[in-house]
C-alpha cells in the first residue's frame, strides 16, 4: 500500500508524497520526479530542511504542506501547480525567496502567513484570488507586485508588511476585504484600480 524511502512515506506508486520525517537532520532534499502531489503537512515542521527540490511533475500542493520549515530558505513552485492552498509556507520564517508561476489561479488562506524574511512579492498574472491572511506578517516585504487579473483581496492579506511604501491595485480588482493593508506602516502611496466595488470596513 505504501513505499518508504530513506524514511519517506509515499503511496506505493510514488506520486504522492504522504509525509518526510520531520527529525530528519538533513538539509537539502529532492522530490522524485514520479511525484504528482504533496499531501496536507506532509514537510510540515521539518525546521533542519534548509532547500527543497520540486520536480515539474509536482501539479499539487497539500494545505499546510512546509508549516513551520523555519529554515527553508528559497522555493521554486513548478508550473503546473494551480493553487498555494491554506497556510501552504505558514511559519516559513526564514524563506526569502519563492517564485510563483503563471498556472498558480488562487493564493489560499494564511498561505505565507508569517514568512518575515520574504523582500519582494511577484504575483503572477495567472492570480484571481489572493486568501485571507495570505502574506499577513511578511515583515520585511519591501515590494509588492499584484497581478493584472487578481479580482479579490481577502481580510487582511498583507497586514503586518511594515516596509512596503507604494502599492498599485490593477483595475482587475473588485473586492478587498476589512484591513487588508493594516498596520503597513510605510505605506505613502497607493493607486486603486477604477473597478474596485466593495472595500470592507
Amino acid at each position: 500500500k505504501y513505499t518508504v524511502i530513506d524514511g519517506v512515506l509515499f503511496n506505493r506508486n510514488m506520486t504522492t508524497l504522504i509525509l518526510y520525517p520531520s527529525a530528519s537532520t538533513a538539509k537539502t532534499y529532492t522530490i522524485p520526479n514520479t511525484v504528482t502531489a504533496l499531501s496536507g503537512y506532509a514537510f510540515s515542521k521539518a525546521r533542519n530542511l534548509k532547500q527543497i527540490n520540486i520536480p515539474n511533475t509536482v501539479q499539487e500542493l497539500g494545505f499546510d504542506t512546509f508549516h513551520g520549515c523555519t529554515n527553508l530558505t528559497e522555493v521554486i513552485i513548478p508550473n503546473g501547480v494551480t493553487a498555494i492552498g491554506r497556510a501552504v509556507f505558514d511559519g516559513c520564517t526564514s524563506l526569502k525567496y519563492v517564485s510563483i508561476p503563471n498556472s498558480v489561479g488562487t493564493i489560499g488562506l494564511c498561505a505565507f502567513y508569517g514568512c518575515e524574511s520574504l523582500s519582494n512579492l511577484q504575483i503572477p498574472d495567472s492570480v484571481t484570488t489572493i486568501g485571507e491572511y495570505a502574506f499577513d506578517g511578511c515583515t520585511k516585504v519591501k515590494s509588492v507586485t499584484i497581478g493584472r487579473s487578481v479580482t479579490s483581496i481577502g481580510r487582511y492579506a498583507f497586514r503586518n508588511c511594515d516596509l512596503v511604501t507604494s502599492l498599485v491595485i490593477p483595475d482587475s480588482v473588485t473586492y478587498i476585504g476589512y484591513a487588508a493593508f493594516d498596520w503597513c506602516d510605510s505605506l505613502a502611496s497607493v493607486v486603486v484600480g477604477k473597478n474596485v466595488a466593495t472595500v470592507d470596513t
